[in-house]
């Protein structure tokens, strides 16, 4: 999935995000999370603002958007 997928999937579930560009790359941040995308709007990571304990059933959600197909 390329970050204009994972974006439009935001959208559609009324999910507020930020997306920056910085030279090639594209961030998309939602909340407290964080994901990089490369010039070809791949996904080559991410990241947690202020993590806590319940960090991972939040993570895990968040990047089952970014796996799951387009519908």
């Amino acid at each position: 999935m390329n970050y204009e997928q994972f974006v439009s999937k935001l959208e559609k579930a009324g999910i507020e995000y930020t997306l920056l560009r910085f030279y090639s790359r594209t961030y998309v941040e939602v909340g407290r999370y964080g994901y990089r995308f490369d010039e070809k709007g791949k996904s080559t990571g991410g990241w947690i603002h202020n993590c806590g304990e319940d960090w991972r059933a939040d993570w895990y959600h968040w990047m089952a958007l970014l796996r799951e197909p387009n519908d």
